[in-house]
């Protein structure tokens, strides 16, 4: 019942955003020629992300639960735990590798500072294989600068030295 009122909520909100948000944001940026370039524009990025909210809200609220999960959780579940420093500690571990990743984005560029970055979750983490996490730290900053600039054309951070 707590998932079909969460995607409920998050329909609405995605519905809103594309509604009335992006369109907004549409008109003052087609405002400004600086924004107008030949591209698909900056609200192609919101309302791809508006509208996957909205489709996988919507299959969220008809997705049929297991018999067995309608069970009431047990009491002893309810209390708190002790992995809550644990928690914390993740928290702030991922914290801090995502500060470092914002401050060596200007520096190092995109691809370096996203490779690092991935290559830093998973070592904190601990990826499952080492050599899916080096291939996902390699391929996913690429396959994303890609789609960013030549689709999207838009200009990422890169490696000043060159």
């Amino acid at each position: 019942m707590e998932s079909r009122i969460f995607a409920a909520v998050f329909a609405v909100a995605s519905l809103i955003f594309l509604l009335v948000m992006v369109p907004d944001l549409k008109a003052s940026f087609s405002a400004n020629p600086m924004f107008q370039t030949a591209g698909l524009g900056p609200t192609a990025i919101p309302y791809f992300a508006g509208g996957a909210v909205l489709i996988l809200s919507i299959l969220m609220f008809f997705e049929r639960k297991p018999e067995d999960a309608r069970s009431p959780v047990p009491e002893e579940s309810l209390e708190p735990s002790s992995d809550g420093v644990a928690s914390l500690r993740n928290l702030a571990i991922f914290t801090a590798i995502l500060t470092g990743f914002i401050i060596l984005m200007p520096v190092l560029g995109f691809l370096v500072a996203s490779a690092l970055f991935l290559a830093a979750v998973f070592l904190a983490f601990c990826a499952p294989s080492p050599l899916i996490a080096v291939i996902i730290a390699v391929a996913a900053p690429l396959a994303i600068d890609l789609l960013l600039r030549e689709v999207f054309l838009i200009p990422l951070p890169e490696l000043g030295w060159f």
